[in-house]
């Protein structure tokens, strides 16, 4: 082993002792050493690949990673390094995309109906306005249908 190669070869090594009570800290030093490894040393770093990635499998780990390294975070743009962008594609699988695709789905839809009850309820004040329930001056009563000949609503199509 070279001399390169030690130091992360010890930190892998207690990588794998859970029982440490410093292990988290211990395991966020490696994952900086060996990031920055892959960019000064690539072949040293590419001799530990596999046991980097099997470590980011487990979510507790992946986790940790993500405290000290911003670009293995969800959306985070992928890499212009090989090894690197290898890692992230390994560590976001397609299922958290699916799932992440999902979630901006329902929440747009969420949003669309929100919007929906909101323009209702604009279009019950108004109502409420021009059928003289209120006191509305003129100028008020121009604006507001104005307001109702420009408004636009959802599921309402162009003409």
């Amino acid at each position: 082993m070279s001399r390169n190669e030690e130091p992360l070869a010890s930190l892998f090594k207690a990588a794998t002792h859970h029982d440490q009570p410093d292990h988290g800290a211990q395991f966020q030093h490696l994952c900086e050493m060996y990031w920055d490894a892959l960019h000064a040393n690539a072949t040293t770093a590419r001799l530990f690949l596999d046991d980097f990635v099997a470590l980011l499998k487990d979510p507790d780990h992946l986790a940790l990673a993500q405290n000290v390294i911003p670009s293995l975070r969800y959306g985070a743009p992928t890499s212009t390094d090989k090894l690197k962008a290898r890692i992230q594609d390994q560590c976001q699988p397609a299922s958290q995309h699916t799932a992440s695709k999902e979630m901006y789905t329902e929440a747009h839809q969420l949003y669309a109906q929100e919007l929906e009850i909101v323009q209702e309820v604009d279009m019950y004040r108004a109502a409420m306005l021009l059928c003289k329930r209120t006191n509305l001056s003129e100028a008020a009563e121009r604006r507001l249908r104005k307001w109702l000949d420009d408004a636009r609503f959802v599921g309402e199509e162009d003409e």
